[in-house]
């Protein structure tokens, strides 16, 4: 069966007219693309089909926040999804700025920190008691 996929070319000239960048990732079956998190550590807009396994609230692609999610396979939903990118600049700029915050917690410190943060909360908890077993 052939895929018939919406011309783009008008808006692809338009955008590099432009300068304007974006990332988009159509995948049926990537775990967790790296793409996604380099996009927003330079702080893209990101487009990403709903099978990758990188889309949710506290993950990279967080949909409305820096990511525009679309059913994997729809091919008209990811070209609406493009064409929202270049003709509504606004909209394109605040998940940008999403991306660019999303990309400062995708650094090597952050989980770093919050892990040693929680093992100084255990230590602070003090040693376990163990629990005698019934004989």
């Amino acid at each position: 069966m052939k895929t018939t996929v919406p011309a783009v070319q008008p808006h692809t000239r338009t955008m590099a007219e432009r300068r304007e960048s974006g990332s988009w990732n159509a995948s049926d079956r990537r775990p967790h693309p790296l793409v996604v998190t380099e996009a927003a550590a330079v702080g893209l807009p990101v487009v990403v089909s709903d099978a990758v396994g990188c889309v949710g609230a506290s993950d990279t692609a967080r949909a409305g926040v820096n990511s525009i999610v679309f059913p994997v396979g729809d091919t008209t939903a990811l070209h609406t999804a493009l064409c929202s990118l270049v003709e509504d600049r606004e909209y394109s700029n605040r998940l940008a700025r999403g991306s660019r915050s999303i990309g400062e917690e995708q650094t090597a410190e952050v989980p770093t920190t919050r892990l040693v943060d929680a093992l100084d909360n255990l230590r602070r908890l003090g040693p376990r008691v163990p629990r005698r077993q019934p004989l």
